[in-house]
């Protein structure tokens, strides 16, 4: 299950500027591509959840991650309630053939 929330107002240069002065070491720097799959009447959206390959460029490690991953709503309420299930793939091509395997 995951939790998510949204921080806003941010001064995001500030925060940098903080973790500039206490020598903070960056652990991650990467980009990210999501690819949603759903049947053809759209019944995972409509229910608020979706199947996803999302590839991962991990730049400071020069690789590349797939995740294949499955989220349900579970509720909305203070927090988003997800009910995700995700797996590391190394092939992105036999993911999709999954996905489009199941309709």
């Amino acid at each position: 299950m995951e939790l998510e929330t949204r921080i806003v107002d941010i001064d995001v240069d500030n925060i940098r500027d903080i973790l500039t002065l206490n020598n903070a070491e960056k652990v991650k720097s990467e980009n990210q591509v999501n690819d949603i799959y759903d049947f053809e009447d759209g019944r995972l959206l409509a229910k608020k959840g979706y199947a996803r390959i999302r590839t991962v460029e991990d730049r400071l490690n020069k690789r590349t991650i797939y995740y294949m991953t499955t989220k349900k709503m579970i509720s909305q309420n203070k927090f988003k309630v997800m009910e995700e299930n995700e797996v590391i793939i190394d092939n992105k091509e036999m993911g999709e053939g999954i996905f489009k395997s199941l309709g």
